[in-house]
């Protein structure tokens, strides 16, 4: 990633370039896929993804742009408008952690100690997976596609999590043994994913004036999986670059 980093930093075009497509990206992930738990009122999209997508493979600068800017052009079509200013600014901050401490993190954890500790934080995440989806996402889902007129509706049990936490695991453990500089990108993620949450909680507590202590469970789920696909993606896109 770093080779792709540098001829973004120093070839204008391509970065201009790069950064508009990677606001698209984040733009599509947000809007292309939701699910929506009534009973428990959960909800998540895959927009967290495409801003770590982004902010990994291009930078800080591509980060910041693509998650405030993308993420803010989705809340505006989905019809979320007074998120939007908001957003332009946590999406972007996030966007411009991940992107930075990513690049800061990527020599470092080939160390032991750094891998180490990655691998433990990584288990943390998947242990944490599995309970949020227990507790938060349980039951009759409401799947929505872009394409698709019509409302989805599937059956979410504990198997689901548990799944999906014993995935997180052992992609953390593969990548801690072969490839640990992505074990950087991971704890810059969960740093980065962490400014979200408190930004979101922030603005709906004190901005908003809603009941904001219900959506950091959500949001915080919406981090860990947008964290799990982001990797699994960076992981393969690293072999083709």
């Amino acid at each position: 990633m770093e080779r792709l980093r540098t001829l973004i930093k120093e070839n204008p075009l391509v970065k201009i370039s790069y950064t508009a497509m990677m606001i698209a990206l984040v733009f599509i992930a947000t809007i292309v896929f939701s699910l929506y738990i009534p009973a428990t009122e959960g909800f998540f999209n895959i927009g967290e993804a495409g801003v770590y997508i982004a902010a990994v493979t291009g930078g800080w600068f591509v980060g910041a742009a693509a998650g405030g800017i993308g993420s803010m052009l989705a809340d505006l079509y989905l019809g979320y408008g007074v998120y939007a200013p908001a957003t332009l600014v946590i999406k972007g901050l996030e966007g411009l952690i991940v992107g930075y401490l990513s690049a800061v993190f990527e020599r470092r954890f080939l160390s032991g100690i750094y891998k180490m500790l990655g691998i433990s934080i990584g288990l943390l995440v998947g242990i944490g997976l599995a309970s949020l989806g227990n507790i938060f996402y349980l039951g009759q889902a409401e799947i929505s596609l872009i394409w698709a007129t019509n409302v989805f509706t599937v059956n979410i049990s504990s198997l689901v999590w548990y799944v999906m936490g014993g995935i997180m695991v052992i992609v953390v453990i593969f990548l801690g043994r072969k490839y640990p500089e992505e074990i950087g990108y991971i704890v810059a993620m969960l740093i980065g994913g962490s400014e979200m949450v408190t930004g979101y909680f922030l603005y709906e507590k004190f901005i908003l004036g809603v009941a904001a202590y219900v959506e950091i469970p959500y949001n915080t789920m919406q981090m860990i999986i947008g964290l799990l696909i982001s990797i699994i993606t960076l992981n393969g896109l690293k072999k083709i670059l």
